[in-house]
């Protein structure tokens, strides 16, 4: 049952029982009528209860308390006051649909609907508004009253939904003097909420950051299968070599779950000792990388720099059949820079690190005229894990990031069409094409939280493509028998997901 408050009298003694009260608090609207004149807002005593109830449903029309020189005249009514006490019988619901005028509507702003100077004795089950009202309604001791809140769309991306579910959370919470002076950074004129504004209060930067340690991976785990790692299957002793890398990748958004697209550009170096014999290659090997990957319409940007050390074996049996295996430690420090809606840029230092595996199978068929066909299967795993950060910059916005461990596995196939290793000639070109299947770890995602919140607010980073498809060539020139020169360039492209990378370098036999 539901007790409509439809009146614009207060009520001046006893007690009002309620069993529900739905809420109709209009704008520019004119009072309607629910009875006769006599009739709306005047109460019945109840001899036996000691209370007073409504003699007739009631809707609140004007602010503050009514008297009864004013009613029906038009006016609207945005709160009542009962003079007494409220009773909210067990079980009950409050629920309606209040509009409220614009300067009392705008976010963050505290509207009294409903007070009661001897205060109000029970508790209503729920307190419901329509989904498509920014509102929250709360119950006090002596009062009841709606807090304005940001809205949500359907034409937000669920990202920018969940930032505004944090941010009304903050405001439930009662924030800091600090963070209520910012919030008008976050809707326009109209007070509506502004997307692009609360995309920018989301840790997805951090998330996309994840992906530098599974790029860095799939790049350290190439170069340990390629011709800078070991001399060909007739050279034995120690040998040294030294490679430059390069590579872009570009990671499209997912509309689904809101994320933005991240851009990449790294580049960095590697060199090493190793010693062959009867097939067998055996090594050491270290670098850096650097990354810089920017986050589209975040104003964001993250920097890596990464140490890199690491071993690897090779074999090769005389009938073709062979393997590599490589074990890396790429140990990075990251810098972030954000810009975030009031005009603040922030940044935060943090560790990423990743331990890489990478195994492959391969067989060397012999295509005639000194060339081999050869098809390879590789499987690489990596456990990326970047450390907590706590954005500096002075901003009521700036985020505390939790720490997160990913864990990503690939497996590719390839098919090389080389030079054979036993050829005399100088020029030792290849060609190869295949396909790399991400099996686990193609989403990221983090936690973080603002103004001392709680570390709940989520971000998803761009992911990377389930099914990509590979290609490669190169060269490697020997002017002599100790040295060989080489040079290569690769790509990849999926849906969503393409990336181009070079290599140059020289390996040296003593």
């Amino acid at each position: 049952m539901y007790t409509r408050v439809e009146s614009s009298r207060s009520v001046r003694a006893g007690a009002l029982h309620t069993t529900a009260i739905a809420l109709a608090i209009l704008v520019n609207a004119p009072v309607v009528s629910a009875g006769p004149a006599a009739d709306r807002g005047s109460v019945a005593a109840d001899e036996q209860a000691g209370s007073v109830t409504p003699a007739v449903p009631v809707t609140l029309r004007r602010s503050g308390p009514v008297d009864d020189a004013n009613d029906g005249d038009g006016a609207v009514v945005n709160s009542a006051e009962i003079n007494g006490r409220l009773l909210v019988a067990p079980a009950s619901d409050l629920a309606g649909s209040p509009v409220l005028p614009g300067s009392i509507a705008k976010t963050g702003t505290t509207h009294t609907l409903i007070t009661a100077n001897q205060g109000i004795t029970g508790r209503y089950a729920s307190m419901q508004v329509p989904a498509t009202l920014a509102l929250a309604v709360t119950q006090g001791t002596d009062r009841i009253a709606a807090l304005s809140l940001f809205a949500r769309s359907t034409h937000f991306s669920p990202l920018v939904n969940a930032s505004i579910d944090y941010a009304n959370q903050r405001l439930l919470d009662r924030p800091s003097a600090a963070l209520a002076a910012r919030r008008s950074n976050l809707y326009d004129g109209d007070g509506n909420s502004l997307p692009k504004a609360f995309a920018r209060l989301t840790p997805e930067a951090y998330a996309a950051a994840t992906q530098i340690g599974v790029d860095d991976a799939l790049t350290l785990g190439q170069s340990t299968r390629g011709p800078a790692f070991a001399p060909y299957a007739k050279d034995t002793g120690l040998f040294t070599f030294g490679q430059g890398l390069g590579g872009w990748h570009t990671l499209r958004g997912d509309p689904a779950t809101g994320s933005a697209p991240a851009t990449s550009r790294a580049y960095g170096a590697l060199g090493g000792i190793g010693f062959a014999d009867a097939g067998w290659v055996v090594g050491a090997f270290a670098g850096n990388l650097t990354n810089h990957q920017e986050v589209e319409g975040l104003g964001s940007e993250t920097r890596v720099g990464s140490l890199v050390t690491g071993a690897h074996g090779r074999y090769s049996s005389g009938s073709g059949l062979g393997f590599s295996s490589a074990i890396t430690f790429d140990g990075g420090r990251a810098r972030t820079h954000r810009w975030l809606p009031d005009g603040r840029r922030v940044w935060s230092h943090y560790d990423l690190n990743s331990m890489v595996s990478d195994l492959s199978v391969f067989y060397a068929l012999d295509a005639g005229h000194a060339w081999t066909l050869t098809p390879r299967a590789g499987l690489t795993y990596v456990r990326t894990v970047r450390g907590g950060a706590k954005e500096q910059g002075g901003s009521v916005f700036a985020l505390d990031v939790t720490s997160e461990h990913h864990t990503a596995g690939v497996a590719d196939g390839a098919l090389t069409l080389a030079r054979s290793d036993g050829s005399a000639e100088p020029w030792r070109p290849y060609v190869t094409l295949g396909a790399r299947y991400q099996f686990q770890g193609r989403g990221v995602r983090t936690l973080a939280g603002y103004a001392d919140g709680p570390l709940t607010l989520a971000a998803i980073g761009a992911s990377r493509a389930e099914l990509v498809g590979t290609a490669g060539a190169g060269a490697g020139y020997r002017p002599s028998d100790a040295i060989e020169i080489f040079a290569g360039a690769a790509a990849q492209t999926g849906r969503d997901d393409h990336q181009e990378s070079i290599t140059a370098g020289v390996r040296a036999r003593f």
